[in-house]
């Protein structure tokens, strides 16, 4: 008997892992570069080896702002008994490194609130941070960089491309102070519908959970491929399905 497939925490999974034309069959030519620059990337979501969900991530520099958003929906059979669909979007000065300025986690049709606003104002090193969680306010201060569950893949895809470990970094999530840990694994090589491609592997654990990523060494470092374990056990796949870098 199939397991059955919860679409709330499929959207949530897929919004708080993972920013010329690079089609399944075409490899683009590679770009040496150090800070991400503009893209548009589609994701496939799977679950028990089934299509549950899309996800799309988009990276734009706008008066001296970076813009980075996700967009995920339910499709496939789960799309016939609910329209989940969520939105992500950081905003950061472009500086180096970027600062956050805001963040902004909508989940529509959820019976669990997880919905999160911050502004982030900064007085040289020191940032005050003002936002709601789950409708319940809260205030934080820090001290040097902060990042979002959305803009840490940024700083993960920034310090891979100028080889600056350790990659740790001091995320607010749920209206907390955290501290994401990556440890780098190993390169593999990835095959995505016949194209090969050369990755490093990272991965992330908290409490029962392990997050491993593939990052692609020679576009970005821009998410390949993204794996979420619940128990030791594979929860939810994400696989690169289209990709637009801006050159």
């Amino acid at each position: 008997m199939e397991k059955p497939v919860p679409a709330l925490s499929i959207i949530a999974a897929c919004c708080l892992l993972l920013a010329g034309v690079m089609a399944h069959a075409d490899k683009p030519a590679a770009l040496p570069v150090t800070t991400p620059a503009d893209y548009e990337a589609n994701y496939i979501v799977e679950k028990y080896d089934t299509q549950v969900a899309r996800l799309s991530y988009r990276l734009q520099h706008q008066n001296r702002q970076i813009i980075f958003t996700t967009q995920a929906e339910v499709t496939g059979l789960a799309a016939l008994f609910r329209n989940d669909s969520a939105a992500e979007r950081s905003v950061l000065m472009n500086a180096s490194p970027p600062r956050l300025l805001s963040y902004q986690y909508q989940q529509n049709a959820s019976k669990k609130n997880r919905n999160t606003r911050l502004t982030v104002d900064w007085r040289g090193d020191i940032g005050a941070i003002q936002g709601q969680y789950a409708g319940a306010p809260f205030t934080k201060t820090v001290h040097g960089a902060v990042w979002d569950p959305l803009s840490v893949q940024l700083a993960l895809m920034r310090d891979m491309a100028t080889k600056q470990p350790p990659f740790r970094y001091q995320v607010i999530h749920h209206g907390e102070l955290k501290q994401y840990d990556f440890e780098q694994l190993a390169d593999d090589t990835l095959e995505i519908d016949e194209v090969f491609y050369d990755a490093v592997v990272l991965q992330r654990k908290s409490n029962k959970h392990l997050t491993r990523f593939w990052l692609a060494k020679d576009y970005q470092y821009i998410p390949l491929q993204i794996e979420n374990y619940k128990n030791g056990e594979l929860d939810t796949r994400i696989i690169l399905d289209s990709i637009n870098i801006h050159e």
